[in-house]
């Protein structure tokens, strides 16, 4: 079970300034309506797509870049259009609708491209990649990743590095290579934690874990996936802790340490159920299994 939306800051009090916001945002966008204000309405609404999308609330986001898009178009802001269309396109990922992102990432890019936005065509070139890794076509991702990655080499920009590597190892990981995915996830583990990007390290720590578990190597898995559940708590973020958990309780189980297993996957169970989240429907079944083997109704 992994995650691949990445977020773009590391702010331990994350869930606490998202309400505020939201709310902030959501007074501003009744005013923009009243008042006919549509760029006013274009932005906020990428704001809120931006915000809910961080907060993984994929219906929410979803509805606001939709807005976003409509309403960019109209103005004839390009680049705005393409931003709003890029983001979209995670959401679909993260959905499982990847041929559709796929489209939508096309379009990006020749937006960005008549743009000649670098950074721009970058982002999109990175999400393209994670496209095609969910239809499980490899070689195409990892073509796309591994150009983000020189581009990032090239510009010295060690942000754009830490992104590339962490989508490499996570396709090498879905590919069924975790030697390769290791080498890759191993090396971003260390940018994260050169300029303390906590987000991005306490997913880098969960899927050093998974890494493990795919060698065998359960013991180390098991150690991985604490330190990413402790990170994500330290850092409020309820999602990241609950796929941790719900795969170290995998790992446990596959050590036959049910009632280790039972008590993680229980905690990811209860925190998915809390967010809404659709892992739910998967963590139940794990959880019904676990439940069977320790001789539960």
């Amino acid at each position: 079970m992994t995650s691949k939306v990445q977020r773009t800051s590391d702010q331990s009090d994350y869930y606490p300034m998202t309400t505020t916001q939201i709310h902030s945002l959501s007074q501003q966008l009744t005013q923009a309506q009243e008042l006919g204000d549509a760029p006013t309405q274009a932005h906020i609404h990428a704001d809120l797509g931006k915000i809910f999308l961080g907060d993984n609330a994929y219906r929410e986001a979803y509805h606001h870049y939709r807005q976003a898009i409509t309403l960019f178009s109209e103005l004839g802001r390009k680049k705005q259009h393409a931003l709003a269309l890029n983001n979209l396109a995670i959401i679909k990922i993260m959905t499982q609708r990847p041929r559709e992102a796929i489209e939508d990432l096309k379009t990006a890019q020749n937006m960005a491209q008549s743009l000649e936005a670098e950074n721009l065509q970058l982002a999109v070139c990175g999400n393209l990649g994670l496209g095609h890794a969910a239809l499980g076509d490899f070689v195409k991702a990892v073509k796309f990743h591994k150009k983000v990655m020189e581009a990032s080499l090239d510009s010295e920009d060690k942000h754009m590095q830490l992104q590339a590597q962490i989508n490499l190892a996570d396709a090498y990981l879905q590919d069924k290579r975790p030697q390769q995915a290791l080498g890759f996830a191993l090396v971003a583990h260390d940018l994260a934690q050169e300029f303390n990007a906590k987000t991005s390290l306490a997913m880098l720590l969960d899927l050093l874990g998974t890494i493990y578990s795919r060698q065998k190597d359960l013991r180390t898995a098991i150690n991985y996936h604490q330190k990413a559940i402790e990170l994500a708590i330290d850092i409020g973020d309820p999602h990241r802790q609950a796929i941790a958990s719900a795969n170290k309780a995998l790992a446990l189980e596959a050590l036959t340490e049910l009632e280790d297993a039972h008590q993680s996957m229980t905690e990811a169970q209860a925190l998915f159920q809390m967010l809404n989240s659709d892992y739910a429907a998967k963590t139940q079944k794990d959880l019904a299994r676990i439940r069977e083997a320790l001789g539960e109704d």
